[in-house]
This record gives structure tokens, sequence and C-alpha cells, in this order.
């Protein structure tokens, strides 16, 4: 199979061993939270996702981790790193040393291809208490390199810090989005469990989640499809929206208020957030609707608040 890779990271795969590695970053966890790496769709990188092990032994997490390999669902994202039928036939820890043993449809990867797996497994599985490096084998035969020689165990610090990496980037929050009411009087709050690249700020994220609009049938949306988001920034606790002129675009099915404290109350749920002002194409002398005047510093709303929160349909995006 024909596929395009970054050419940067394969270079700096080869500043360590002649075989190449993966580049990663240190990594860190929080009680049972791990960062699961993967390969992106392009098969030309890896992306973490932060991901919570269940088990209580090593055993066990590295068959959390097996289980998440052979499950994944990355939307269009991320793949799992057992490409094109690899599968795990199993695995053993020994003082340290975790080995993996793969199927032989490991061995009709690309070079590069077995790189990115290899590097997946070794900065992923290494996070993991008890395990300080891994070796693999195929079908029970150690792996070898091109001039057949076994490889070495791999650590994580056998790795290059690649910066144009995606590790660490891709991230899971559990956002509540306040859309319309059946009437279009009032707001009722969504729960939605996102994932999201961590270069896109929260904030930005619940405004671009509001405009792909509401999971539930029972909701009404509150943002036109076509709105622009321009920028979004925090200073002094102010997140400051600036829509393009789509914002203008008026949805009648929900009121003027509706329509601006859908975005106020969104924006109010993430913590630090103290006010909200929103500009389209940086002018916020507009009145919208002829009512409501955006040269303001707008507070959250709770009077327009009704009900019970929704689970989003979908579950995860």
């Amino acid at each position: 199979m024909k596929r395009t890779f970054n050419i940067l990271t394969i270079l700096c795969f080869c500043l360590v061993f002649s075989f190449g590695l993966v580049g990663c970053e240190e990594q860190t966890r929080t009680g049972d939270e791990y960062t699961v790496y993967y390969i992106n769709s392009d098969i030309s990188d890896v992306i973490g996702v932060d991901t919570v092990l269940d088990g209580d032994t090593t055993e066990e997490k590295v068959e959390d981790v097996i289980n998440a390999y052979s499950s994944v669902d990355g939307e269009g994202i991320y793949v799992s790193p057992l490409l094109d039928g690899t599968e795990v036939l199993s695995t053993s820890v020994n003082q340290g040393v975790l080995t993996i043993d793969l199927s032989e449809e490991y061995l009709n990867l690309d070079t590069a291809e077995r790189v990115l797996v290899r590097g997946a497994f070794v900065v992923t599985m290494t996070q993991i208490d008890g395990v300080t490096s891994v070796i693999f084998t195929i079908q029970g035969d150690r792996l070898k390199d091109a001039n057949g020689n076994e490889l070495p165990a791999m650590t994580a610090e056998s790795f290059v810090v690649n910066p144009t990496s995606l590790f660490n980037s891709y991230q899971r929050t559990e956002l509540t989005l306040y859309f319309g009411s059946s009437d279009g009087q009032k707001l009722v709050a969504e729960k939605r469990s996102v994932h999201y690249l961590s270069s896109v700020s929260v904030q930005k994220l619940v405004v671009e989640e509001l405009i792909d609009g509401p999971d539930s049938s029972d909701l009404k949306a509150t943002l036109m499809k076509d709105t622009d988001v321009i920028s979004v920034s925090m200073t002094d606790g102010v997140c400051y929206v600036n829509f393009g002129d789509g914002f203008l675009t008026q949805n009648y099915e929900v009121s003027e208020e509706v329509a601006i404290y859908s975005v106020v109350n969104s924006l109010f749920e993430i913590s630090g957030v103290e006010a909200v002002h929103i500009s389209v194409n940086g002018n916020s002398d507009i009145l919208y609707r002829d009512s409501i005047s955006l040269d303001q510093n707008f507070e959250n709303n709770d009077s327009l608040v009704s009900g019970g929160a929704v689970s989003s349909e979908s579950g995860d995006r």
C-alpha cells in the first residue's frame, strides 16, 4: 500500500537508531490516566489520546492498551497501530521488560509503517509502572533489523522529540452547551463528550460546537452553520469572540436573547470565564436584531435556562 510520510518525522527517527524511531515528549500521568498513542489517519506520525486504564496490575494495564488498540474508533483522525491485519499474539513482562509478540502481518508493512507501530507501542507501554523497556518478537522470533541483528529493548529515552509531532495533542473534554428549547424561547443544556486537538482552545471549541448544532432533535440551533469564527481569546477573565458576517444571519426560530446567551452561558461553563464580549469582524458597535447591543460585556443569564441537561445522542465526538 502506497502512503505519504512526514519526511521530517522519518529523518528524526534515524537520529537515534539505524532502524528509526518515532519522536516523543516526556510522558506524564495522573492516577490511572495515561496517554495512549495511535497513528494518525495519514499514517505519517503518531497522536496521543488521554485514556484511563482500568487494570490494577502491570499485566492488566498492558491488556487494557491492547484492547484499546483492537477497538479503536478514531473518528477519521487516528487509527490503531495494528496496521493491515497485524495482531498482538501475546505479551509478557519479566523484570521490567515487556515482550510483545506480533503476527507475521507486521512484516508486510513498509519500513516507515513498522517504525510508527513500534513507536506507538513503546511510548505508550513504558508509561505503565513495571514496564521499563519493550522487546518485539514476530510469532516467537526476535525482531531483527535490515542487517539481521536483533533489535535491542526499546525505551522512552530512545526517542527523539519531533517538533512537528501531534504528541499529547488529542484530548477529550466534557462540554455543557446551551441550545434553544423547542419553542425557541429558553435555553436547554446539552452535555457532550468531545475529542479535540489541544492546539484549539476550549473556548473556541465551545463556539465551534455551538455552530455545529444540537445533537438532540428536541433542541434548536442558535447559530447558523455558515457562521465563521475569526478568533476567540481570553484576557483578564473576559472571553472575546469575534465572528464573521455569518453571525448576523438570523435564525428566527430562536429569540435574540436565546441566540446571544447560548454563546455566553456555554462559555461561562468554562472555568475562568467571567464575561463574554462579542464582535463581528472586530466591530462591537452593532445592534443585534435591532434590540441587543453587542458593545458590552455579557454575563451568565440563568433566567433563560429551562429544565435539566440533555445528554448528547451521539455520546462522543
